[in-house]
């Protein structure tokens, strides 16, 4: 079992700069670093500082390569074997949200928090730490603020007749303090994507939509906390693994 040895904290443009290094592709979903618009001069200069503080950092040896650790934790989270990722904003008008990605490979697994940027489009700084592989549903769960599961009691419906049912429409139209989804990866196949949301005087709602082969899917809404949360998407990986 892999436990937690260290953290790496970086700026988007440090991130940016050791995914290149590495010879990586895309950064993966939901990981979100604006590449500005810079000419080949500001950007040979720009590259330089981010390289030079890199290195006194320790994570760029003399050749310009990234630390063994993290080179394969950024090299585990470019293609895992099953992955995990949250996205969720307050409803204050925060216009960047919190993000989050948990990735296993045979024992290893590793998890990128990424804190809210200046904006929509632009995150904030990335932790990346070792979690246990057993933890890879649990750590991005947590990664949310806690809340009691909602109140009411919520249902499930045939997706194309859910808008006339009055219990599913008062739910999802009710006002939020915080909403969310998580996503989950099993090699190259998606799962159904787990939104939430909380409401202020209530508590937290879970909703998913079920697809169906040939017809309309399924949708559910029901009340919501930490464990609730962590079963459902475990569920959900067990049944994207299988297919």
């Amino acid at each position: 079992m892999t436990t937690a040895t260290r953290d790496w904290t970086l700026t988007p443009e440090q991130l940016a700069q050791l995914w290149d290094r590495t010879g990586l592709d895309v950064l993966p979903y939901p990981v979100q670093v604006r590449r500005h618009g810079l000419t080949e001069a500001e950007a040979a200069v720009a590259g330089g500082r981010v390289r030079a503080g890199l290195r006194a950092s320790g994570l760029l040896d003399r050749h310009g390569r990234p630390s063994p650790d993290l080179e394969s934790a950024l090299r585990l989270l470019a293609a895992p074997e099953a992955a995990v990722d949250s996205v969720w904003l307050n409803a204050r008008g925060a216009g960047s949200p919190y993000r989050a990605l948990a990735a296993r490979t045979g024992r290893r697994a590793v998890l990128a928090l990424q804190a809210p940027g200046p904006d929509q489009l632009t995150g904030g700084p990335i932790t990346l730490r070792d979690i246990s592989v057993s933890a890879l549903v649990d750590a991005v769960v947590r990664g949310i603020p806690p809340a009691p599961p909602g109140r009411r009691p919520g249902g499930r419906w045939p997706e194309d007749r859910a808008e006339q049912a009055r219990p599913f429409t008062d739910l999802v139209r009710a006002p939020r303090t915080r909403a969310g989804q998580f996503g989950v990866r099993v090699d190259r196949a998606r799962g159904p994507v787990l939104s939430w949301f909380d409401v202020p005087g209530d508590g937290r709602y879970a909703l998913v939509r079920t697809p169906r082969p040939g017809g309309a899917g399924w949708v559910a809404v029901h009340p919501a906390d930490a464990p609730t949360l962590c079963r459902s998407l475990i569920e959900i990986l067990d049944r994207t693994a299988r297919g």
